[in-house]
């Protein structure tokens, strides 16, 4: 993350470094410095906002074995899925086998 070519990027920095960039926000900042966002800016944190959003409707909490959960975690990252797709997957399968 340089800035103008001449700041070293935040994860490179050492610690006495780091403090030196972030004095300033040590205190709380003085007045002047607050301003309404730009159109621009404020469509830009609209969108970060709406994309964090968790429906309640997608929520649901059940009780499960800790080994079996473990099982599906370790098979979803092997596989490259999330633990939500493997859930539905095998759903999906159980409910189509009792129709």
């Amino acid at each position: 993350m340089k800035l103008n070519g001449a700041k070293k990027a935040w994860g490179k920095m050492t610690a006495a470094e780091l403090a030196e960039a972030t004095r300033e926000f040590d205190y709380p900042l003085p007045p002047s410095r607050y301003k309404p966002l730009t159109k621009a800016q404020r469509e830009r944190f609209e969108r970060a906002r709406r994309a964090g959003r968790i429906h309640a409707r997608e929520i649901v909490t059940f009780d499960i074995d800790p080994k079996l959960a473990n099982e599906a975690v370790k098979y979803a990252k092997k596989k490259k899925m999330t633990v939500s797709q493997v859930v539905e997957r095998g759903l999906r399968r159980e409910l189509a086998v009792n129709d």
